[in-house]
């Protein structure tokens, strides 16, 4: 028997530029919805580490100053491109 699948932990962020305008992605796999940038959480990564590379490069400077703002459960949603369930 396979045992059941567990949640996907999973990173975003917030980006502003300097005209407090939000830096947003289009993806195919939430059905060309507009969304901010992020991705899943590796074993043994902490969320701020998986974030930082994806966001910011090698640019420590540029991630100065951010905070946890807000988890929440996207549990089998029809826009995702396939059946799962996130922690966001």
């Amino acid at each position: 028997m396979e045992p059941p699948p567990i949640p996907l932990a999973t990173v975003g962020a917030l980006i502003f530029n300097a005209r407090n305008e939000a830096l947003m992605i289009r993806t195919h796999k939430w059905s060309d919805k507009w969304g901010i940038p992020g991705g899943k959480i590796k074993w043994g990564e902490t969320a701020e580490a998986a974030l930082r590379p994806r966001n910011f490069g090698r640019n420590e400077s540029a991630s100065e100053g951010h905070q946890l703002c807000l988890v929440q459960d996207c549990i089998h949603s029809r826009e995702f491109y396939k059946d799962a369930h996130f922690v966001c």
